[in-house]
């Protein structure tokens, strides 16, 4: 399972319940729509975590393709 903190002007805006996003697939489709949503230009920082308590480097889905 993954979680995806949002933050506002470093500040803790949400995050996504423990199990809403079960796998890295997932993961990577509900990032790349937070990323839209919530972009960086207005204040906001996205941070993903796995279930065990890891950082997720989540630089390759900030690549535009």
């Amino acid at each position: 399972f993954y979680q995806i903190n949002v933050s506002l002007n470093g500040k803790h805006f949400f995050e996504t319940d423990k199990y809403s996003i079960p796998n890295k697939e997932t993961m990577e489709e509900v990032y790349k729509i937070f990323k839209k949503k919530f972009p960086i230009d207005e204040g906001y920082e996205l941070l993903v975590w796995d279930m065990v308590g890891r950082f997720i480097d989540t630089n390759y889905l900030n690549e535009d393709n």
